[in-house]
Protein backbone atom coordinates (compact mmCIF):
# COMPACT_ATOMS: atom_id res chain seq x y z
CA UNK A 1 0.00 0.00 0.00
CA UNK A 2 1.64 3.42 -1.32
CA UNK A 3 2.00 5.78 1.65
CA UNK A 4 0.38 8.99 0.95
CA UNK A 5 2.28 12.01 0.78
CA UNK A 6 1.16 15.17 2.91
CA UNK A 7 0.63 19.47 1.96
CA UNK A 8 3.60 19.13 4.49
CA UNK A 9 5.70 16.47 3.19
CA UNK A 10 5.55 17.97 -0.18
CA UNK A 11 6.25 21.22 0.77
CA UNK A 12 9.07 20.22 2.62
CA UNK A 13 10.61 18.23 -0.50
CA UNK A 14 10.29 21.31 -2.23
CA UNK A 15 12.35 23.53 0.39
CA UNK A 16 15.08 20.34 0.10
CA UNK A 17 15.27 20.81 -3.61
CA UNK A 18 15.64 24.48 -3.42
CA UNK A 19 18.20 24.58 -1.03
CA UNK A 20 19.81 21.12 -2.92
CA UNK A 21 19.83 23.73 -6.62
CA UNK A 22 20.82 27.22 -4.56
CA UNK A 23 24.05 24.92 -3.41
CA UNK A 24 24.55 23.52 -6.72
CA UNK A 25 24.53 26.90 -8.19
CA UNK A 26 26.98 28.86 -5.45
CA UNK A 27 29.02 25.25 -6.37
CA UNK A 28 29.64 25.30 -9.74
CA UNK A 29 30.03 29.42 -9.82
CA UNK A 30 32.52 29.39 -7.12
CA UNK A 31 36.65 30.59 -7.53
CA UNK A 32 37.22 28.36 -4.31
CA UNK A 33 36.02 24.73 -3.01
CA UNK A 34 36.39 24.80 0.32
CA UNK A 35 35.28 20.98 1.81
CA UNK A 36 34.30 20.50 5.89
CA UNK A 37 33.50 17.52 7.10
CA UNK A 38 33.27 15.97 10.39
CA UNK A 39 32.04 12.69 12.25
CA UNK A 40 28.83 11.66 9.31
CA UNK A 41 31.53 11.57 6.97
CA UNK A 42 33.12 8.62 8.46
CA UNK A 43 29.51 7.14 9.88
CA UNK A 44 28.77 6.65 6.00
CA UNK A 45 32.00 4.32 5.17
CA UNK A 46 30.80 2.12 8.36
CA UNK A 47 32.87 3.89 11.20
CA UNK A 48 31.10 4.64 14.50
CA UNK A 49 30.61 8.75 15.06
CA UNK A 50 32.77 10.14 18.25
CA UNK A 51 30.09 9.51 21.01
CA UNK A 52 29.75 5.81 19.83
CA UNK A 53 33.10 5.10 19.26
CA UNK A 54 33.72 3.98 23.05
CA UNK A 55 30.71 1.78 23.22
CA UNK A 56 32.19 -1.44 24.25
CA UNK A 57 31.38 -3.43 27.37
CA UNK A 58 34.76 -3.41 27.99
CA UNK A 59 35.00 0.62 28.26
CA UNK A 60 31.48 0.99 29.89
CA UNK A 61 31.98 -1.09 32.54
CA UNK A 62 35.45 0.85 33.43
CA UNK A 63 32.94 4.29 33.00
CA UNK A 64 35.77 5.51 30.06
CA UNK A 65 34.10 7.68 28.18
CA UNK A 66 35.87 8.54 24.46
CA UNK A 67 37.14 12.13 26.00
CA UNK A 68 38.73 9.83 28.52
CA UNK A 69 40.47 7.32 26.03
CA UNK A 70 41.86 10.88 24.21
CA UNK A 71 43.61 11.98 27.01
CA UNK A 72 47.35 12.26 25.67
CA UNK A 73 48.37 11.63 29.56
CA UNK A 74 46.96 8.06 29.41
CA UNK A 75 50.03 6.32 27.15
CA UNK A 76 51.61 6.76 30.12
CA UNK A 77 49.27 6.03 32.95
CA UNK A 78 47.95 2.59 31.48
CA UNK A 79 49.84 1.75 28.01
CA UNK A 80 47.84 -1.15 27.12
CA UNK A 81 44.54 0.80 27.55
CA UNK A 82 46.28 3.09 25.02
CA UNK A 83 47.51 0.94 22.15
CA UNK A 84 44.38 -1.13 22.42
CA UNK A 85 41.85 1.46 22.10
CA UNK A 86 44.18 3.56 19.28
CA UNK A 87 45.59 0.73 17.62
CA UNK A 88 42.25 -1.00 17.00
CA UNK A 89 40.83 2.96 15.70
CA UNK A 90 44.03 2.86 13.89
CA UNK A 91 42.99 -1.03 12.26
CA UNK A 92 39.14 -0.01 11.61
CA UNK A 93 40.13 3.27 9.84
CA UNK A 94 42.33 1.32 7.71
CA UNK A 95 40.21 -1.70 6.53
CA UNK A 96 36.84 0.57 6.16
CA UNK A 97 36.43 1.48 2.65
CA UNK A 98 35.96 5.44 2.12
CA UNK A 99 32.31 5.55 0.39
CA UNK A 100 31.07 6.89 -2.74
CA UNK A 101 30.86 10.26 -1.33
CA UNK A 102 34.61 10.96 -1.56
CA UNK A 103 34.41 10.13 -5.31
CA UNK A 104 31.41 12.44 -6.26
CA UNK A 105 33.74 15.48 -4.42
CA UNK A 106 36.76 14.22 -6.51
CA UNK A 107 34.77 14.48 -9.34
CA UNK A 108 33.35 18.05 -8.69
CA UNK A 109 37.22 19.29 -7.70
CA UNK A 110 38.59 17.53 -11.42
CA UNK A 111 35.78 19.07 -13.53
CA UNK A 112 35.44 22.55 -11.75
CA UNK A 113 38.44 23.38 -10.36
CA UNK A 114 41.63 21.83 -11.66
CA UNK A 115 43.27 25.35 -11.82
CA UNK A 116 44.85 27.94 -9.51
CA UNK A 117 44.03 31.48 -8.75
CA UNK A 118 44.70 33.90 -6.57
CA UNK A 119 42.65 33.03 -3.67
CA UNK A 120 43.41 29.37 -4.33
CA UNK A 121 47.36 30.39 -3.67
CA UNK A 122 46.43 32.56 -0.91
CA UNK A 123 44.86 29.72 0.92
CA UNK A 124 47.09 27.16 0.22
CA UNK A 125 49.95 29.03 1.54
CA UNK A 126 47.88 29.83 4.97
CA UNK A 127 47.84 26.11 5.05
CA UNK A 128 50.99 25.22 4.74
CA UNK A 129 52.14 27.86 6.92
CA UNK A 130 49.50 26.47 9.37
CA UNK A 131 50.34 22.74 9.31
CA UNK A 132 53.27 20.39 10.01
CA UNK A 133 53.70 18.46 7.03
CA UNK A 134 56.56 16.39 5.78
CA UNK A 135 59.06 17.81 3.62
CA UNK A 136 58.45 16.22 0.38
CA UNK A 137 54.59 17.62 0.66
CA UNK A 138 56.07 21.28 1.01
CA UNK A 139 57.94 21.10 -1.92
CA UNK A 140 54.96 20.01 -3.89
CA UNK A 141 52.99 23.06 -6.15
CA UNK A 142 49.60 21.61 -6.82
CA UNK A 143 47.17 23.19 -9.57
CA UNK A 144 43.41 23.86 -8.40
CA UNK A 145 41.27 25.72 -6.09
CA UNK A 146 40.28 22.75 -4.11
CA UNK A 147 40.94 22.47 0.20
CA UNK A 148 39.53 20.03 2.99
CA UNK A 149 38.96 21.31 6.77
CA UNK A 150 37.89 17.75 8.57
CA UNK A 151 37.51 17.01 12.35
CA UNK A 152 37.97 13.11 11.15
CA UNK A 153 41.06 11.39 12.16
CA UNK A 154 41.16 8.57 9.91
CA UNK A 155 42.99 9.95 6.98
CA UNK A 156 40.20 8.86 4.12
CA UNK A 157 40.39 12.58 2.39
CA UNK A 158 43.88 11.43 1.73
CA UNK A 159 43.63 7.27 1.50
CA UNK A 160 40.71 8.08 -0.89
CA UNK A 161 42.48 10.17 -3.22
CA UNK A 162 40.53 13.40 -2.70
CA UNK A 163 42.83 15.99 -1.84
CA UNK A 164 47.01 15.67 -1.21
CA UNK A 165 48.71 16.90 2.06
CA UNK A 166 48.94 20.82 0.98
CA UNK A 167 45.01 20.94 0.31
CA UNK A 168 44.04 19.45 3.78
CA UNK A 169 43.61 20.65 7.26
CA UNK A 170 42.95 18.18 9.84
CA UNK A 171 41.81 19.75 13.20
CA UNK A 172 42.78 16.71 15.14
CA UNK A 173 45.56 15.60 13.07
CA UNK A 174 44.97 11.89 11.73
CA UNK A 175 45.52 7.93 12.63
CA UNK A 176 48.12 7.96 10.07
CA UNK A 177 50.98 10.67 11.09
CA UNK A 178 53.22 9.60 14.25
CA UNK A 179 55.77 11.15 16.42
CA UNK A 180 56.93 9.89 19.54
CA UNK A 181 55.70 11.07 22.99
CA UNK A 182 59.03 11.59 24.77
CA UNK A 183 62.17 13.15 23.24
CA UNK A 184 63.30 10.20 21.41
CA UNK A 185 62.58 12.11 18.03
CA UNK A 186 61.14 15.81 16.58
CA UNK A 187 59.57 14.65 13.61
CA UNK A 188 56.83 12.58 12.44
CA UNK A 189 56.44 9.61 10.63
CA UNK A 190 54.54 7.02 8.90
CA UNK A 191 53.58 3.41 9.80
CA UNK A 192 54.07 0.52 7.20
CA UNK A 193 51.92 0.91 4.44
CA UNK A 194 48.88 -1.24 3.80
CA UNK A 195 48.09 -4.02 4.09
CA UNK A 196 49.88 -3.66 7.44
CA UNK A 197 47.91 -3.91 10.41
CA UNK A 198 48.24 -4.11 13.94
CA UNK A 199 47.72 -7.45 16.77
CA UNK A 200 46.14 -5.54 19.16
CA UNK A 201 46.43 -8.40 21.16
CA UNK A 202 49.93 -8.74 20.89
CA UNK A 203 50.38 -5.30 21.48
CA UNK A 204 48.57 -5.55 24.28
CA UNK A 205 50.39 -8.10 26.21
CA UNK A 206 53.91 -6.67 25.07
CA UNK A 207 53.23 -2.83 26.95
CA UNK A 208 52.08 -4.59 30.03
CA UNK A 209 55.92 -5.56 30.36
CA UNK A 210 56.85 -1.77 30.91
CA UNK A 211 54.09 -0.89 33.01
Amino acid sequence: MATEITLQDRIHQLKENVNVIRAAHLIANASVLIVQTGAGMSADSGLPIYKDVADVEAYRKSKLSYYDLCQPDLILEDPSLFYGFWFSCFNDYRTKKPHNGYNIITKWKTERFGNTNDNSERIRKQIMDACYLLEEEKQKKLPGAFFVATSNVDHHSITSGMCEENELIEIHGHIEKWQCVDSCRKETWLPPAKPFLFDVTIIILISNLFR
